[in-house]
């Protein structure tokens, strides 16, 4: 009788031959997937750097200007069987909306009904009617003769006048002291425009707060008006009215975007209340073409406007009265721009932060002028106020050739 016999380790992994080849079989599967990359991983630095930075050494370009605001917006239907998409106005609830009560984040203007329709005054706004006034406003509010010459021939002597208006951060680039404009952007401008002319033309270098609510607008007779700010507003129906007069009688007005761009706070409030204003639907705002007089027939040549702060350049607009300037509106704050003082004589801007000068570049805009304050160079500055003359120029010459031959 023979002894049972033991099984060997070879008998033991014959029995487990199916076990070993499944386990075999899921070796293999896992180190082929682990081979595949299912997920690319990003570098936190690498996408951070593929951005744009804004001030980060030039580099890149400027972000794209606000997009305008939209009084529509699309609404994706949620019935099944409309694969379309619907739009209703964002004022007006879609049908099966609850009634919930939404916050208006845009002040409620207080507009009347009357500022809206044609006033009568501007029914007589054609030039023979206005010569007289006109003539009247230019040679009370400028030292200068008509028809004595334009572009780098001109020769006047006028006061510069900051639109001092309700509701708006007027004195935004402008520093004051009791109440008087001590140093700022229109200061430097009007160094400039002296300075470049070689005091041909003599512009007042302290520029004059103007109450556009008081009728010191009519004896001072300006020759044009600067008006500037960040903010929204509402003018007052005073102001609207005694605007509206001047620019009859042959005034203007120069609006600077402290906010550049479209779409921004003061963008939008400027182009409602000069549609107070100037309420007539044969007077809007329209981009001022290459070859207009700002740039042909003034003192610097130029073909376009330059870049301003930020490196926005959109076109200057304006408004006209008989096919000639009576609101200019520049978008991209030339107004910062203008707080670069040079050094007399140079292009070298002057960084000394002495208390006592007129002249001088605001300290917080030079230090943060790759972050915060992007173009601000003594190249784009310079530009600026090239263009800055040539606007005052023209609005110094602009009746010019229509009241040499008026009546």
């Amino acid at each position: 009788m023979h002894a049972p016999r033991k099984d060997t380790f070879a008998d033991k992994l014959l029995r487990m031959r199916y076990f070993l080849f499944a386990v075999l079989l899921h070796l293999i599967v896992f180190f082929m997937l682990s081979t595949v990359v299912l997920f690319k991983g990003v570098s936190p630095q690498e996408e951070f750097e593929s951005g744009f930075i804004a001030g980060g050494g030039g580099g890149g370009e400027p972000p794209p200007p606000p997009p305008p605001p939209t009084e529509t917006m699309p609404v994706q239907t949620q019935d099944p069987n409309k694969s379309k998409t619907e739009v209703f106005n964002i004022e007006t609830p879609a049908p099966d909306a609850p009634n919930i009560p939404i916050p208006s984040f845009t002040p409620q203007l207080p507009v009347a009904n009357k500022t809206i329709q044609q006033p009568k005054d501007l029914a007589k706004s054609d030039f023979q009617n206005r010569a007289k006034d006109i003539r009247s406003m230019i040679e009370g509010g400028q030292k200068r003769k008509i028809g004595s010459g334009s572009g780098k021939q001109t020769a006047a002597e006028f006061k510069c006048y900051i639109a001092q208006y309700a509701q708006g951060d007027w004195s935004t680039t402008i520093e004051l002291k009791d109440g008087k404009v001590w140093r700022g952007s229109i200061v430097n401008l009007l160094f400039m425009i002296s300075e470049w002319s070689r005091n041909k033309i003599r512009a007042n270098v302290v520029p004059v707060p103007l109450k556009l609510s008081s009728s010191e607008i009519f004896d001072i007779k300006p020759p044009f008006i600067y008006f500037t700010g960040h903010k929204d507003f509402v003018l007052t129906e005073q102001e609207v009215e005694n605007l509206r007069k001047y620019l009859i009688q042959g005034g203007a007005i120069w609006g600077d975007n402290g906010l550049a761009g479209k779409g921004s706070r003061f963008d939008v409030a400027f182009r409602r209340e000069m549609k107070r204003v100037l309420p007539s639907e044969d007077q809007q705002f329209v981009a001022l073409p290459d070859d207009h007089p700002i740039y042909t027939r003034s003192f610097f040549p130029m073909q376009g406007p330059p870049a301003g702060m930020n490196f926005y350049q959109e076109p200057i607009e304006g408004i006209n009265m008989d096919g000639t300037l009576a609101i200019i509106y520049t978008l991209n704050n030339y107004s910062d721009m203008f707080r670069m003082a040079f050094k007399p004589g140079t292009n070298e801007p002057d960084t000394t932060d002495a208390p006592d000068k007129m002249r001088i570049t605001n300290w917080e805009m030079w230090k943060y002028r790759t972050v915060y304050y992007r173009n601000f160079t003594p190249e784009a500055c310079k530009a600026s106020y090239e263009l800055g003359m040539n606007i005052v120029v023209h609005l110094l010459t602009r009746w010019d050739e229509k009241l040499l031959l008026a009546p």
